[in-house]
C-alpha cells in the first residue's frame, strides 16, 4: 500500500510501534506519533531492541497530531491505524492532507458505529473471529487508551467521499474500516467542487444570508481576496 519510492512516512496514534517498525522496511524515513507517553516510551523501547543497521531513520513524538507542529514536513504515506475515532474525522483528515506530498497515499483503518443490518452481520462475523483469535492466543491489546467511536459506518462513508474524492472504502469484520486515498496532486489538491465549497462558507461568514447566495456572489468574493481564486481553494481549507 506504500508508495515506491517512500522517503517519509507518519503513523498517527502509533502505540506501540508495531507499525512503525513495519513501514521502516519501506520508507527512508518513519515518524510515529501518539498522545500517550507510556505508548511512546514502549515503542522506543520496543524498536531499539529489534533494531538492525538497515533500518531506516526513526523517531517518535509524543503530541496530539492536529496542533502538534511539524514544519515543513511532508510524508509520503500516513497511516492512521484505530486512531481517527478519538479525533474529530473532519479535521484530522484534513490535516492529513496537507501533510501529504504530491502522489502520497493515506490509509486509514477505523472504527465506527453500528447502525444497520448489514453492520450487524459483519459484527456478528467479528465477534466469531475475535472468539477463535482469543481461543487461539492470536489476539493481542498493546494497552493503549480506548473510546466509543461516534460516527457510524455511514457516517464515515459519505465523510470520505466529500473530502477525500475517489477514496476506496472498505468494510472489514472486527468492527473496522478500510479508507485508502491516494492525491495525484498532494497538498495542491484542487477539486472544483472544494473551490466552490471554500468560497461559498467564506461568503456565508461575510454575512451574505444563505437563501441569496450564489456562484456568482463566491466568484466575486474570492476575487477580492488577497489570495484570489487559485490561492483561496490552496491555503484556506488546512487552517479551519
Amino acid at each position: 500500500m506504500a508508495p515506491s519510492p517512500c522517503r517519509a512516512a507518519l503513523d498517527i496514534g502509533c502505540g506501540d510501534g508495531a507499525l512503525v517498525g513495519k513501514l521502516t522496511r519501506r520508507a527512508e524515513r518513519v515518524i510515529g506519533i501518539d498522545t500517550s507517553a507510556e505508548m511512546i516510551e514502549r515503542a522506543s523501547t520496543d524498536l531499539k531492541a529489534r533494531r538492525t543497521c538497515d533500518d531506516a531513520e526513526t523517531s517518535f513524538i509524543h503530541g496530539d497530531f492536529l496542533t502538534h507542529p511539524f514544519a515543513n514536513e511532508r510524508f509520503d504515506f500516513i497511516t492512521c491505524v484505530a486512531t481517527i475515532h478519538h479525533m474529530d474525522f473532519r479535521a484530522a483528515v484534513e490535516r492529513m492532507k496537507s501533510l501529504l506530498q504530491p502522489s502520497g497515499t493515506i490509509a486509514i483503518l477505523g472504527l465506527a458505529r453500528t447502525s444497520g443490518t448489514r453492520d450487524f452481520l459483519y459484527d456478528a462475523a467479528g465477534f466469531l473471529t475475535t472468539r477463535m483469535m482469543r481461543l487461539r492466543r492470536d489476539y493481542f491489546d498493546p494497552g493503549a487508551p480506548i473510546a466509543d467511536p461516534m460516527m457510524t459506518f455511514i457516517d464515515v462513508e459519505r465523510a470520505a467521499s466529500e473530502l477525500l474524492p475517489g477514496a476506496t472504502f472498505r468494510r472489514l469484520v472486527l468492527f473496522r474500516y478500510l479508507l485508502v486515498w491516494r492525491s495525484p496532486e498532494g497538498i495542491e489538491y484542487r477539486a472544483p467542487s472544494c473551490r466552490v465549497a471554500l468560497c461559498l462558507r467564506h461568503t456565508r461568514e461575510a454575512g451574505k444570508p444563505s437563501g441569496t447566495l450564489s456562484l456568482a456572489h463566491a466568484t466575486r468574493f474570492c476575487r477580492s481576496t488577497q489570495f484570489g481564486w487559485h490561492g483561496l481553494a490552496i491555503a484556506c481549507p488546512w487552517r479551519w
